[in-house]
């Protein structure tokens, strides 16, 4: 808080910059002036477009410190088909100065990585296309801020020339703009009424996914990131006609299909429905760390202030990989990451050992297969015990959807859907006890995954509301759950042994981890999970908690 009350002007213009590079006119060429001006005036033309302000009645006269201050947002985006540069602009409004900040919720959803992933592994057994929309200039086009809450600015030179106003006359502002605190929220209602009333109904499990059914089955899915939006469906009259009214409701960029990039990952979907993930182009631009020729002869040295901050940013690079694409090297980067204030430059030879290890991957894809029948979801759980450098024990898991095949010993796909690799919340006395904590976050998770599954195949929980949900059977969640049968994999033998025999939990040496065992006994007898045993070697939750990234993934 200290930074942004000193100078908020700063501290936002360097946050922008984190995600990405500003442009500054004063370093333009004239001709990269001119697209830029050219810029400003398409942003301007957006908002007037859109009826985003009016000019106040002269009996209105906020208080100044009501008057939000307004900035360019300038950048060059890059064309991924032509790789050219373009002049973007976005007038921001400075929301954190909002007098009424604080009073009201503005947080909204994004889909999660687990959804998106789902709805890649049906998309591709259904054989359904995927499809992706970038709404332009979306938050412009959602819905109005409440009359009683105004908002205002003065206008700025752009938007005075174009309405032919002067420069400085404060108008009320009718949308929640860039800038403004409440505009995702906003947008995210806009969206959400709107799939209402195309009849989607919004997944419990996640609230950026909406499901397309009747009584003869689901018939399409809309996920949307914000104003990113993924799309799929059996190409009949009834979801064609959703898609094109879909379409009618906003302004797109052209809608993308077989090939596209989609929050920063390239999806690949061939005829037979299969879907490839990947990040290479990412992967490539990854730059090791430098280290000079003198601190390469201090490797026990601790790091400066500078080299942290390059740690850290490796690192970030290195976790937003590992999170989406490749998972087989979370856990070098989360270990590395426990390293906090005792980092040496020993330590950046091997975050620089683990960026080359990553570029050189060939298998930097992640596949989703179609395959026919039952599907399953199935989970791997596996911990090591004080293995990380401030001597916490790291968990993982892995959860995916599979032939119904793979519960009989078959070697099937399975399609990725999510993982986790980090350290356990609580100090482990033991193996067992780092085992167990690895157990319960892993058969959380796996619950959320068979939720989802089922919405995802028209189940309809009791706790939804809407006109969707009219007319329809609504039941339990836990009872979807169950519908949708899982299993979870673990490699330690002692924990498999008290679950199959039914030992007597209370014998435990360690009663803590007695007593999370028996709340994880609870829970299979509660959702009819199966709990099955597995070596190391077929255990695929065994690389995400070992400082190597060989292993069964």
């Amino acid at each position: 808080m200290g930074k942004i009350g000193r100078s908020p002007e700063r501290y936002v213009s360097k946050a922008l910059k984190k995600g990405r590079t500003e442009a500054s006119v004063k370093h333009m060429t004239s001709e990269q002036k001119v697209q830029m001006k050219a810029a400003k005036l398409v942003e301007v033309r957006d908002w007037i477009a859109n009826e985003v302000l009016e000019r106040l009645p002269p009996h209105l006269k906020p208080k100044p410190e009501d008057v939000l201050k307004t900035r360019w947002v300038l950048t060059w985006k890059k064309d991924e088909a032509t790789g050219s540069s373009r002049a973007k602009a976005r007038l921001v409004v400075l929301g954190y100065q909002d007098p009424r900040l604080g009073e009201e919720p503005v947080a909204s959803p994004t889909m999660t990585r687990r959804a998106r992933n789902m709805i890649f592994q049906l998309a591709a057994m259904k054989a359904w296309r995927l499809k992706k929309g970038d709404v332009k200039a979306a938050f412009l086009q959602g819905k109005g801020l409440p009359e009683d809450k105004p908002v205002f600015i003065a206008a700025n030179e752009e938007l005075a020339e174009e309405l032919g106003l002067p420069m400085g006359v404060l108008m009320r502002l009718k949308k929640a703009v860039y800038g403004l605190c409440q505009a995702p929220k906003s947008w995210y209602e806009s969206v959400d009424a709107l799939m209402e009333q195309l009849g989607g109904q919004r997944c419990v499990s996640d609230p950026c996914v909406w499901v397309f059914s009747d009584k003869d089955g689901v018939f399409g899915i809309v996920g949307t990131h914000v104003d990113d939006f993924l799309i799929t469906g059996d190409n009949s009259k009834r979801w064609l006609e959703i898609e094109t009214k879909l379409q009618k409701a906003f302004r797109w960029t052209p809608w993308e299909e077989g090939e596209f990039k989609q929050t920063g990952l390239w999806v690949n979907q061939d005829t037979s429905g299969r879907i490839t993930i990947h990040q290479k182009e990412f992967i490539d631009n990854i730059k090791e760390i430098h280290i000079s020729s003198e601190r390469r002869k201090q490797r026990t040295e601790k790091l400066t202030d500078s080299e942290m901050t390059s740690l850290r940013g490796a690192l970030g690079e290195i976790q937003w990989v590992a999170t989406q694409t490749l998972p087989r090297y979370q856990a070098q980067c989360s270990i590395f990451q426990s390293s906090g204030p005792n980092a040496t430059v020993e330590t950046l030879f091997g975050i620089n050992k683990l960026i080359r290890q990553i570029k050189l991957d060939p298998n930097y894809k992640l596949t989703f297969e179609p395959f026919e029948g039952k599907a399953v979801v199935v989970g791997w759980s596996d911990a090591a015990w004080a293995n990380r450098p401030d001597g916490l024990s790291t968990g993982g898991y892995v959860i995916g959807i599979a032939p119904e095949g793979i519960l009989d010993g078959k070697r099937t796909p399975v399609g990725w859907v999510s993982h986790r690799s980090g350290k356990l919340q609580r100090v482990a006395r033991s193996s067992l006890a780092a085992e167990v904590q690895a157990l319960t976050v892993a058969e959380d998770e796996l619950f959320m995954v068979r939720m989802m599954w089922a919405e995802l195949n028209g189940f309809v929980s009791d706790v939804v509301s809407g006109t969707a949900s009219a007319g329809r059977e609504l039941r339990p969640m836990i009872e979807g759950v169950r519908e949708v049968q899982a299993c979870l994999c673990v490699d330690a033998k002692s924990i498999y042994d008290c679950l199959a025999k039914q030992v007597q939990m209370q014998s435990l040496a360690e009663k803590r981890t007695a007593l999370e065992l028996m709340a994880f006994e609870r829970c299979i007898e509660e959702t009819g999970l199966i709990v099955r045993w597995c070596h190391s070697e077929a255990n695929l939750s065994d690389s995400l908690t070992k400082a190597t990234a060989y292993g069964p993934i």
